[in-house]
């Protein structure tokens, strides 16, 4: 067996073996976020914990997962910033009027 067999073998093997992933869709052709778009939704419930399916996924969605967690995390605020009121007279409980 020659130099040159060895090559052809080895380029055949090389070959076979991407067929195979091809075949197998082994190969992620598509984004992580096609991908994420493409899957069912899940069934409403009202239990559902939404950093928890983030955190279960996210070997399927790792970059997705990484942001979701980073964004959710950020806690909501229900304190109007004094910028925001600036102009503003509270004239009752619950109504801003506007000047």
């Amino acid at each position: 067996m020659d130099m040159d067999d060895d090559d052809e073998g080895c380029s055949s093997l090389a070959s076979q073996f991407a067929r195979h992933l091809e075949e197998n869709e082994c190969v992620k052709t598509k984004s992580e976020l096609t991908r994420y778009l493409e899957e069912n939704c899940e069934k409403s419930v009202e239990s559902f914990d939404l950093l928890r399916w983030w955190k279960e996924h996210s070997t399927r969605f790792p970059i997705l997962s990484t942001l979701a967690r980073d964004i959710l995390v950020i806690p909501v605020s229900t304190v109007v910033p004094k910028e925001l009121v600036d102009g503003v007279k509270v004239e009752e409980k619950s109504s801003l009027v506007y000047y």
